[in-house]
C-alpha cells in the first residue's frame, strides 16, 4: 500500500551519518527521493518509480526536483555508493533502508502522551478559544464590548430567520 508520509528521526537527521556523508544539496536531493519512494503507486513500498517497474529518467527526476543534473547524478553516485540506494537493472531506484523510514505497525506513532491539569487561567483561555471556534464568542465582539449573550441572541435570531426562508 502506499504511504504519503515519511519519518524522519531528528536526532539521526541531525547527528547520523547522512550529515556527514553528503552535502547540503545532496542531503536535500535524498530526501527528495525518500518522500517521492513515500508517493509510490504500487503496492511496492520504498521504490522511486513512474509505475511498477517503470524508472524515471534522469531528466525527469531533475525537473521534478528543480536540481541541476550534475546535481542528481553526484548524489546518486554517492548514496548507491555508501548503501543508501540501489539502482536496479530496470533503473528503478530502491531505497534501501525503507522500513527506518515508516511508522511502526498499526500506521501510528507511539508517544506516551500525559495528560498535564490546566490552570484556570489556560482553562478559560482554552474555553474562549474554543467558544470563538464555533462561533460564540468572537475576539473582535468581546474586545468592542459585545458580551457572549448578545452574540447567541444574533445567531439565533439568524438561524430562525434562514429556517423561515425555507
Amino acid at each position: 500500500m502506499s504511504k504519503k508520509w515519511i519519518r524522519v528521526f531528528a536526532s539521526e537527521w541531525i547527528d547520523g551519518s547522512v550529515r556527514s556523508d553528503l552535502l547540503p544539496a545532496e542531503r536535500s536531493v535524498f530526501i527528495d527521493l525518500v518522500a517521492l519512494a513515500g508517493l509510490s503507486r504500487d503496492d511496492r513500498e520504498g521504490y522511486v518509480e513512474r509505475s511498477q517497474g517503470i524508472p524515471y529518467t534522469i531528466e525527469q527526476l531533475a525537473t521534478r526536483f528543480v536540481i541541476p543534473l550534475k546535481l542528481l547524478q553526484s548524489t546518486l553516485f554517492k548514496c548507491q555508493k555508501e548503501g543508501r540506494i540501489q539502482v536496479l537493472e530496470d533503473g528503478v531506484i530502491k531505497i534501501t533502508n525503507w522500513s527506518k523510514y515508516q511508522f511502526p505497525p498499526g500506521g501510528k506513532p507511539k508517544s506516551k502522551s500525559v495528560q498535564i491539569p490546566m490552570s484556570p487561567e489556560d482553562r478559560a483561555a482554552d474555553i474562549q478559544a474554543k467558544g470563538a471556534k464555533y462561533g460564540y464568542l468572537a475576539p473582535e465582539a468581546a474586545k468592542r464590548g459585545i458580551s457572549h449573550r448578545e452574540i447567541e441572541q444574533k445567531a439565533n435570531a439568524h438561524n430562525k430567520k434562514l429556517l423561515q426562508q425555507q
